[in-house]
């Protein structure tokens, strides 16, 4: 009697060799990138794949909990389904299609599918990989808008603006007043405006002493208002030395170890139905590594200064100081 095979093992079986595809893509595409040239760009594509091999193995774990040898069924993927490989332009714009698939079609069925056959576990999992997904390919999205725009030659300052119920991002100079978010419904003052500057060498963080709000600009235009509490730019002071990475396109997410079994996980926040794959246990097993996030290969250079302090009038110098130096603000000696 020929065994029937049910939609979530087939699935599984699917994602597992699609997501192996476009990671081995990702990959490609990264060293195209850095063959022209794009840096920046071959980094972010880096870590894309990297994101793709931890789904990889989430799919092929659920796989191997409730697949059984009678299900063995040739899954496969089409070689004319394999996206083309173009200029890094071009490149940018398959990867979005293909996130824009994975989290708004694909995962999303998938997780119906699971929940209709009765694989809670498994379904929150896939809910969980979409949302991922969802991210991703917002940021393949701004990526790609900087890229035709040159803004990525050119090293400008760009607006994007994030909205603080769900996290969506978009590149934009202004909002509409009637603006609503594409994905979580949220108004206009949902969104914080954030501003980032692509010079990797350059980039200085500022910091609002009113409110805390930080801006990453390698200097403040004179006109400049904080885009929290409205402040000037007189508001603003230069924050002090440290390793300084973009906060906009980061796929840097925590580290979570299972205490029970070792199993890590690269996820911002874990869910609070959250299973292990490899030794199911619950969230509560789970603690941050280390207590610090993956850092991103594609962030901007890490920079180390010396910050020298004026005690009269408090004001920073990030220079090297001879011995008869004195503040450039209010003439004493250094």
């Amino acid at each position: 009697m020929e065994s029937v095979v049910n939609k979530t093992v087939k699935n599984l079986k699917f994602a597992f060799l699609h997501e192996s595809q476009i990671r081995c893509l990702y990959e490609i595409f990264a060293q195209r990138a850095s063959k022209e040239g794009y840096n920046l760009i071959s980094n972010f594509f880096e870590d894309m794949a990297s994101n793709k091999q931890q789904n990889t193995y989430w799919n092929y774990m659920m796989l191997q909990k409730i697949a059984i040898k009678s299900d063995i069924e040739e899954s496969s993927v089409k070689f004319e389904d394999i996206p083309s490989i173009g200029n890094t332009s071009q490149n940018l714009m398959t990867a979005m299609k293909i996130e824009d698939y994975e989290w708004r079609v694909m995962y999303k069925d998938y997780a119906e599918e699971a929940l209709r056959e009765r694989y809670e576990e498994i379904a929150s999992r896939f809910q969980t990989i979409s949302e991922r997904e969802r991210k991703f390919f917002e940021r393949f999205k701004i990526f790609s808008e900087l890229f035709d725009e040159n803004k990525l030659i050119r090293n400008e300052s760009v607006v994007v603006w994030e909205c603080q119920g769900c996290g969506f991002q978009i590149h934009k100079e202004s909002l509409p007043d009637d603006w609503i978010c594409p994905s979580c419904g949220h108004m206009k003052p949902y969104f914080q405006k954030k501003f980032l500057n692509i010079d990797q060498g350059s980039t200085d963080i500022w910091i609002c002493m009113e409110c805390g709000e930080e801006v990453y600009m390698k200097s403040l235009p004179e006109d400049f208002k904080c885009p929290n509490c409205g402040k000037s730019s007189e508001y603003f002071r230069r924050k002090k030395a440290e390793n300084i990475s973009d906060d906009i396109f980061s796929v840097s997410e925590t580290i979570w170890e299972c205490m029970e079994c070792g199993n890590e996980v690269r996820m911002s926040e874990i869910p609070e139905n959250w299973r292990c794959i490899s030794c199911g246990k619950s969230k509560s097993y789970f603690k941050r590594k280390s207590g610090k996030a993956d850092t991103t290969k594609y962030a901007f250079k890490q920079r180390e200064k010396a910050i020298w302090y004026c005690p009269i009038c408090g004001r920073e110098v990030e220079i090297e100081l001879p011995e008869d130096w004195n503040c450039p603000y209010c003439g004493s000696k250094g």
